[in-house]
């Protein structure tokens, strides 16, 4: 009885911050504000008082190529009987059914425009912060957004082991000297043997990108996460698959790092944001779209239906933040295809949904744990690495 009692009052905050989202929008995030506002220092890793940087917002972006924006639309409407699952049901009719329209009616100049604007518009709702919803002052995530690049990338030179970890004990001084961006961010480019990439280490390719500037681009928050994200595939080989790959930074990354191959599965409003960047970034010969013949490409943007019928093999699979958000039936379908097509299984997620991802392993001998830990980059997300075997 106490457990129903407890779900019925987690489901009315639920339904009562959802009204609120929906219909009075500066209340909601508010009244977040002033909820997250006491526990938002334990999102961090250091002191953010001692980080020293410039906040910058990319401007003067032109909208995507026409040609390539047409290929997307293509691509999407062939996949536009897909149906999301889970939240992502929610979010496609509360915040993407307009886009669906543009698309459809393949209004291609507006799209390429929405692709370099995000914050103009809903179409990364969902998956990135880059939106017209979320670019609001009130909302604490966003103030904090330029700290929270600052605290990811120091995480991971850590990491890495190009910097050495900080100590708690150092804060006891009277007066800490602050961190300056630059020296940090010079160690990790020259561990990671960027500096002579012909691509840009942090591409601003969308207005209204807020993050911190530097000679190398504005870093904002998702960038170290990807940067992490791909280094730590690349331990396990080159031919790399995503479940749920967000904008597609991670591969972004992998590809200047090394990867021969990079697979990318996801929705139909999330494949298209992701061939809009990836596409704008590398050679349009080596993108293949789920319509296209994606087999032979470097980059492959594809269906969860195409992701489950191909005999594609891969060396390692990563999934981050999402294969807890699309439902156990679903989610337990990908791991069932994962132990025939890899040799490696990769889990940054956290734990606060209705299942864990390490509690849908646990009967399920085809995968053997290797490391659990907490994330290195990501505080609250946990990290798994599972061999395949057979």
């Amino acid at each position: 009885m106490k457990s129903l009692t407890k779900q019925c009052n987690v489901n009315m905050k639920k339904k009562i911050g959802m009204f609120l989202e929906n219909h009075f929008l500066p209340v909601y995030f508010l009244l977040q504000f002033i909820r997250k506002r006491r526990f938002i220092s334990h999102r961090f890793f250091h002191r953010r008082e001692l980080f020293k940087f410039s906040v910058k917002v990319v401007k003067g972006v032109k909208p995507r190529d026409i040609e390539l924006v047409s290929r997307l639309c293509k691509s999407y409407i062939e996949r536009s009987v897909e149906t999301p699952t889970s939240q992502w049901l929610e979010i496609f009719k509360d915040r993407h059914s307009d886009v669906h329209s543009l698309i459809c009616n393949k209004d291609y100049e507006t799209l390429a425009k929405y692709i370099s604007n995000p914050v103009d518009n809903d179409l990364m709702y969902g998956f990135d912060d880059m939106t017209k919803t979320l670019n609001t002052k009130l909302r604490i995530e966003t103030k904090i957004n330029p700290n929270n690049a600052f605290d990811a990338l120091i995480s991971l030179a850590e990491a890495l082991g190009a910097t050495n970890v900080s100590n708690p004990e150092d804060y006891c001084t009277i007066f800490p000297k602050k961190r300056e961006i630059y020296d940090i961010l010079e160690k990790v480019i020259d561990y990671l043997n960027m500096k002579n990439l012909t691509h840009p280490i942090f591409p601003n390719v969308f207005n209204g990108e807020r993050g911190i500037a530097t000679k190398y681009g504005v870093i904002s928050y998702r960038a170290p996460l990807a940067l992490y994200q791909a280094q730590r595939a690349l331990q396990f080989g080159k031919h790399i698959c995503e479940i749920g790959p967000g904008l597609g930074r991670t591969a972004y990354y992998a590809m200047l790092l090394g990867a021969e191959r990079y697979t990318l599965v996801d929705i139909p409003i999330s494949s298209f944001v992701q061939g809009g960047f990836l596409g704008d970034m590398f050679d349009k010969e080596d993108l293949g779209l789920s319509s296209e013949d994606w087999q032979s490409k470097k980059i492959q943007i594809i269906s969860p239906s195409q992701f489950f019928e191909s005999h594609q093999k891969y060396d390692v699979i990563i999934n981050v933040d999402s294969l807890t958000e699309i439902g156990q039936e679903t989610a337990r379908d990908y791991i069932d295809h994962i132990k025939h097509c890899s040799k490696t299984f990769i889990s940054i997620n956290h734990e606060r949904n209705e299942f864990t991802v390490n509690g849908i392993m646990t009967d399920n001998s085809d995968f053997q744990l290797l490391q659990k830990s907490r994330c290195w980059i990501r505080r609250g997300y946990v990290e798994e690495i599972y061999r395949i075997i057979n």
